[in-house]
């Protein structure tokens, strides 16, 4: 008889605690997608630009969102790079890029390359003659231009980024 209580008790104290549980985390509300249309508060505000802006220098930051190191295959003749870019209200903006390393490449610009959002991607070609077997680094960097068509760097560095590069060589 014991022993059938003990029993009864511990199914009826599992039972409370799983019913009791399952009220904690009940959601009242049904589940309704979010709104992101142009009128919604959810929509992501729009970089700054026009006369009411401030150009500040310090503001200007570049982040690169792919992984450390970007690892290639030997076939491959170009890849993407890609992150956050916020030029900070300066009216134009260019992002430069290179590949440093035994087979450098030219610098190349791109002209208002920051999206509304503050995002950026850029295509980095790799030169004919690319080495697969030895490391290169990715540098990319923004700058704003300001009206008269000074660029401008932030003094802190924070518009300078790397990335290195390195091949997947069969075995």
């Amino acid at each position: 008889m014991r022993i059938r209580m003990r029993q009864y008790t511990q199914a009826v104290l599992v039972l409370f605690v799983i019913a009791s549980t399952s009220l904690i985390f009940q959601n009242c509300g049904g589940y309704q997608p979010a709104d992101l249309s142009e009128h919604s508060s959810m929509m992501l505000e729009p970089l700054c630009t026009g006369a009411s802006c401030q150009s500040t220098p310090e503001a200007i930051l570049l982040s690169i969102g792919n992984a450390e190191p970007e690892r290639l295959i030997p076939s491959d003749l170009a890849f993407d790079v890609g992150g956050y870019c916020d030029p900070a209200g300066y009216p134009q903006h260019r992002i430069y890029f290179q590949i440093t390393g035994p087979t450098p490449t030219q610098i190349q610009a791109i002209d208002n390359g920051c999206d509304e959002l503050g995002r950026f991607r850029i295509r980095v070609a790799l030169p004919s003659n690319y080495n697969h077997s030895a490391t290169h680094v990715l540098m990319v960097a923004l700058r704003g231009v300001d009206a008269g068509g000074q660029e401008v760097d932030n003094p802190l560095g924070l518009n300078k980024r790397q990335l290195n590069i390195v091949t997947n060589m069969p075995q």
